[in-house]
C-alpha cells in the first residue's frame, strides 16, 4: 500500500498535460528539466502537507503540489512572456477543472494560489508562475 499519493499525482499531471494539444511545444516534467530546460516549461516541484488517520483505520492526506510554469522569451517584451505563462498555466487548471480526482489519483485536486515571478536580462525576460495545487486523498 502507498504511503503517499504524491508519486502518483505528479505523474497523472505529467501525463494529463503531455497529452494536450495546445502544450505540444511545452516541456512538461516530473521534476526539474535538467540538464536542457526548454524556452517553454512546465514541471512539479515540492510537495508539502500533512497526513492523519481517521476512522475505520483509513489516513487521510492533505496537501498542496507546486506546479511551476516558464516561459522565457527574447527581447524586452515582459508582457508577452507573462501572457504566455498564463496560457500554459490556463492548461493545467483546465485539466482540473474536467477531473478534480487526477485521474483517480486523489479525492480532490484544485488550483489553491499561484505566484508570479519576472525575471530580466538585457537580452531576454523570463516569467515564471507557481502554481499551488491543494490535494486532498485517503489511503
Amino acid at each position: 500500500m502507498a504511503t503517499s499519493t504524491i508519486p502518483a499525482v505528479k505523474a497523472a499531471l505529467v501525463a494529463g498535460l503531455e497529452a494536450r494539444p495546445a502544450l505540444n511545444s511545452v516541456q512538461v516534467s516530473y521534476g526539474p528539466p535538467l540538464p536542457n530546460p526548454s524556452r517553454e516549461m512546465i514541471w512539479c516541484g515540492i510537495a508539502t502537507g500533512q497526513q492523519d488517520w481517521q476512522a475505520m483505520n483509513l489516513k487521510g492526506e492533505q496537501y498542496e503540489l507546486e506546479v511551476i510554469v516558464s516561459v522565457i522569451r527574447e527581447g524586452q517584451d515582459m508582457q508577452a512572456a507573462d501572457e504566455r505563462c498564463f496560457a500554459i498555466y490556463a492548461e493545467l487548471e483546465n485539466m482540473l477543472r474536467a477531473d478534480r480526482t487526477v485521474g483517480g489519483a486523489v479525492a480532490l485536486a484544485s488550483v489553491a494560489g499561484f505566484e508570479l515571478g519576472e525575471y530580466v536580462t538585457d537580452s531576454q525576460r523570463e516569467s515564471t508562475l507557481t502554481v499551488q495545487v491543494a490535494c486532498e486523498a485517503w489511503i
